[in-house]
């Protein structure tokens, strides 16, 4: 059971599609994906680090993600996504 709920916002969703489309492993990107939203399912303030105030940083490789969160509503928004190089 899952204690967060993860959304995707701003073009977030649009960002992952663009790099799993281009992407020569499409498997890598889509496993790092869904270790993502299981990890800021589960303790999104320890799955990774401060980058800001109120903006936090995961990297699952090949991806970056930034996300913050809504402890009031157990909300965790993804907002940006990356290809790491």
């Amino acid at each position: 059971m899952t204690s967060f709920t993860v959304e995707w916002v701003n073009d977030s969703e649009n960002q992952l599609a663009d790099i799993w489309l281009r992407s020569r492993k499409q498997a890598a990107v889509t496993a790092a994906a869904n270790r993502a939203e299981q990890l800021l399912a589960s303790s999104p303030d320890t799955a990774g680090r401060q980058v800001s105030e109120g903006m936090l940083r995961l990297d699952v490789t090949p991806l970056r993600f930034y996300y913050s969160i809504d402890f009031a509503r157990r909300i965790v928004e993804i907002s940006d996504v990356y290809e790491l190089k």
